[in-house]
């Protein structure tokens, strides 16, 4: 090149940008939040050139967007050395995931044998505004045959606006079902005092779904055979049958009334004989139990005084008493007393008649001695009366005799014609006016003693009809009219000599 003089020319070096690619990074977000666009890469970079920052944008990036994939766009890159590039820009993708959404079924109870109408429920997720609208409930135990328990409540089908967002669970709810109110109540009984209650009858209410009572213990206090009139409760338990355990079981009482029994007390039938008193004691009965008994029995009678004249008589039973009789319903039955005329009366008869007059308060348990009516009596028809303490007495002292007999005033001495005498006599006159007084001379005893006795009609026993005198005679010792005499038959039933006899 020595041989050549050299001149140059310039020419031109052009340095072509470097190719650049920024790529917009994918993303995810939950459907209802927003996306923050951060991420990208790039690729073609040289000589420590870099990227500050490049704009990123997607529709999707807001709480609105729906569920799915959406552009990420990349743009505007910032740095060192970029002008040295020709930057090309790669977008991304945004993908909005569906939200969780949770749909419960609420809880509910209804009552045995009725229908549960299930509508309730809850939700928690749901945004931007989106609703639920409706749930499908269901459960086995909404029907009326359903058994007291527990129930799962299931939801499904949910419907509304904006569901599609998500991703829907369903968590169960419980439907309890509850025992229906039962009430058995006893049925009200009645029973005769004496006797046993067989207590059966009882009446339902609430039961439902064909379920049926088949048993029921019934008891009461008042049910056995000794218990007292009146009204005892009756107490329903442990009732058995069909589905009870479904029922909430309560129990009312009813009432057993016991009610008196029926007892009838019957007045005895009675006779006497005219001019005499009766002293009434006899009844019957029938219908008493448990041990019960009567005591006593108040009976009268118009006839039962010595004044009554010959005819029948009712003989009247009232205020029964003893024991238990408060269980009874009394009735009382009419008795019948014949009252017969009188009669002649004996020669022995009528010396107890002489003794009872003389010696009201005289003892059967005298010594007795052989005694004898003089005078020649031959019959005795007049009555009269005598009252004693307390009650009544009838004897009858009428008599006629071979010779006429005297009588002398009270306190007086008498002597009776065809009657034998001693040197000493006695003779007594005994007044009959109520609260009157009695009173008497005696001759002092010798040998043998005539004794005559007088009776003048008395108030409290009869009507008088005449006051007669008889003379009695008897060998004997010392001792009293009574002495005298010695009874030769059984004493006149209804006088007081008999009741002293007794």
């Amino acid at each position: 090149l020595s041989n050549y003089s050299v001149s140059y020319a310039d020419g031109t070096l052009t340095v072509n940008p470097a190719a650049l690619t920024i790529t917009a990074s994918g993303a995810s977000k939950t459907y209802g939040t927003s996306a923050s666009l951060t991420g990208y890469s790039s690729s073609g970079l040289v000589n420590g050139d870099s990227i500050s920052a490049v704009t990123l944008a997607s529709g999707g990036s807001g709480t609105a967007a729906s569920v799915g994939s959406y552009s990420i766009t990349a743009s505007g890159a910032t740095g060192t050395g970029l002008s040295n590039y020709s930057v090309s820009y790669a977008d991304g993708t945004l993908t909005v995931n569906p939200a969780a959404l949770t749909i419960t079924a609420s809880g509910a109870t209804k009552t045995y044998g009725t229908s549960a109408s299930l509508t309730g429920y809850s939700s928690s997720g749901l945004v931007n505004g989106d609703s639920i609208s409706a749930v499908t409930l269901a459960s086995s135990g909404s029907g009326t045959a359903a058994s007291v328990g527990s129930y799962t409540i299931t939801a499904s089908g949910a419907t509304g606006t904006g569901l599609s967002n998500y991703s829907v669970s369903y968590a169960d709810g419980t439907l309890t079902v509850n025992p229906a109110a039962l009430t058995i109540t006893a049925s009200g009984a009645t029973k005769t005092y004496g006797t046993s209650a067989s207590l059966t009858g009882y009446s339902s209410s609430g039961l439902v779904n064909g379920d049926s009572i088949s048993a029921v213990t019934l008891a009461s206090t008042g049910s056995g055979t000794a218990a007292s009139v009146g009204s005892y409760t009756i107490t329903a338990s442990g009732a058995t049958g069909t589905g009870l355990s479904n029922y909430s079981v309560s129990y009312a009482a009813g009432t057993l009334t016991v009610n008196p029994a029926a007892l009838t007390i019957t007045a005895g039938d009675e006779s006497k004989t005219a001019g005499l008193d009766l002293i009434l004691a006899g009844y019957g009965v029938t219908g008493l139990t448990n041990g019960d008994s009567v005591t006593g029995v108040t009976l009268s009678s118009p006839g039962a005084l010595a004044a009554a004249a010959p005819g029948s008589y009712g003989i009247t039973a009232s205020g029964a008493i003893g024991t238990g009789l408060g269980n009874y319903t009394i009735l009382y039955q009419t008795g019948l007393l014949s009252v017969g005329a009188s009669a002649a009366l004996t020669t022995s008869t009528l010396q107890r008649q002489v003794v009872a007059a003389l010696l009201p308060t005289a003892s059967l348990a005298a010594p007795a001695v052989t005694a004898s009516l003089g005078g020649g009596v031959a019959s005795v028809s007049a009555p009269s009366t005598v009252s004693g303490t307390g009650s009544t007495r009838t004897t009858a002292t009428s008599a006629t005799t071979g010779a006429a007999a005297s009588t002398s005033p009270a306190g007086g001495d008498t002597t009776a014609s065809g009657a034998s005498a001693s040197s000493g006599t006695s003779g007594g006159t005994s007044s009959g006016a109520s609260g009157g007084t009695s009173s008497s001379d005696s001759g002092a005893p010798s040998g043998s003693t005539a004794s005559q006795g007088t009776r003048s009609g008395e108030s409290g026993g009869g009507q008088v009809s005449s006051a007669q005198t008889y003379a009695v005679s008897s060998a004997g010792s010392e001792g009293g009219v009574y002495n005298q005499l010695q009874m030769t038959s059984a004493p006149i039933q209804g006088t007081k000599q008999d009741e002293r006899k007794q």
